[in-house]
C-alpha cells in the first residue's frame, strides 16, 4: 500500500513544477510576446520528466504499471538514468543555441530545464546526482547515486 504522505509529495512536486514554469513562461511571454519560446519553456520545465520513461521501459519493458511509474518503482532496477535530468545538458543546450545564432530559443528550454532542476535538487536535497558526469562515474548505480534509496530490493 502507498502511503499518503507519497501521494502528498507528489502532488506538491508536480505542482511546483507547474507553477515555477508557469511563471517562467509567463514572465518570457512577457519580455519576448513568443510563443513559440513559452513551448520551449514548457517543454524544459515539464516534459524534461519524458526521460523517466526510458528508466521506466528499460527496467519493466513495454508492460506499463502507473503506480509503478509514479512511485519510481523503476528504480528497483539498480539504476538511474534520467538523461534529461542534467546540469551539463543544459549547460549545452545553451552555449549550442548561442553557437547557432538560437540564443533566445535555447535560453528558453534552458530556462525551463534548470527551473525545473533547482526544484527537483531542492526537493531531494542533493546537487550532484542531477550531473551527468556523476552518474556515468557511478556506472548509473542508483544505490551509489542516491543512498537513500539502497533499501530498496533490486528486482527484474
Amino acid at each position: 500500500m502507498i502511503s499518503t504522505n507519497k501521494y502528498k509529495h507528489l502532488a506538491v512536486d508536480l505542482s511546483t513544477h507547474l507553477i515555477v514554469t508557469s511563471i517562467l513562461s509567463l514572465l518570457i511571454y512577457k519580455f519576448y510576446s513568443s510563443f513559440i519560446l513559452v513551448v520551449l519553456v514548457v517543454i524544459g520545465g515539464i516534459l524534461i520528466d519524458l526521460d523517466h520513461f526510458i528508466d521506466y521501459f528499460s527496467h519493466y519493458g513495454f508492460k506499463f504499471d502507473l503506480k509503478k511509474f509514479v512511485f519510481i518503482g523503476y528504480l528497483k532496477s539498480g539504476k538511474i538514468y534520467v538523461y534529461f535530468h542534467s546540469w551539463e545538458l543544459i549547460i549545452l543546450i545553451y552555449i549550442t543555441g548561442l553557437f547557432f545564432g538560437w540564443g533566445k530559443y535555447s535560453m528558453a528550454l534552458s530556462l525551463g530545464m534548470l527551473g525545473h532542476l533547482i526544484i527537483d535538487s531542492t526537493f531531494r536535497k542533493a546537487f550532484l546526482p542531477y550531473s551527468l558526469f556523476y552518474r556515468m562515474w557511478y556506472n548509473f548505480d542508483a544505490y551509489k547515486i542516491l543512498p537513500r534509496f539502497k533499501n530498496i530490493k533490486k528486482t527484474r
